[in-house]
């Protein structure tokens, strides 16, 4: 209900700051409701459209870093539903793990002494006291260069 009324809002007036007021006017209602979480990362979206618009164009204007898009969209946009408290917790710095560094070895066959493809973002889940990694890497377009299992 409330993702259709504010997409209604944006198309008829083109503000996003009229889809936030919607928003916190409606989150009252749900603020103790397992749909706070994605009113959040509505929230977070709309705030990305209207302060940090640059980041989400397929063709920048201004000089942008990886870590401009893991501090302004990723990190925040997975705190919502990871929060502290959970079984999840998300850890961030150029990392490399065990795992990346064998296939890329394999990847290379001539590249034995290779380090593994640098992750930003890791999500550490625990599930009866041991703790599992999950990763991805993004790239902005495929190839050896950026591939990552």
């Amino acid at each position: 209900m409330a993702l259709k009324v504010i997409d209604a809002t944006l198309k008829q007036t083109s503000n996003i700051k009229m889809g936030l007021l919607y928003l916190y006017k409606i989150y009252g209602k749900y603020h103790s409701t397992s749909l706070m979480p994605s009113l959040q990362i509505l929230e977070h979206v709309l705030n990305l459209f209207d302060q940090e618009s640059d980041l989400l164009q397929a063709k920048p204007t201004t000089m942008i870093s990886e870590t401009d898009y893991v501090a302004y969209i990723w990190l925040p946009l997975f705190r919502k539903p990871f929060h502290a408290g959970t079984n999840i917790q998300i850890k961030t710095g150029e990392t490399t793990f065990p795992f990346s560094t064998v296939s890329k070895q394999q990847l290379y066959s001539d590249a034995s002494n290779a380090t593994g493809f640098k992750i930003d973002l890791r999500f550490v889940v625990f599930l009866d006291e041991a703790g599992f990694n999950l990763h991805m890497t993004c790239t902005r377009g495929w190839s050896k260069k950026g591939a990552s299992a």
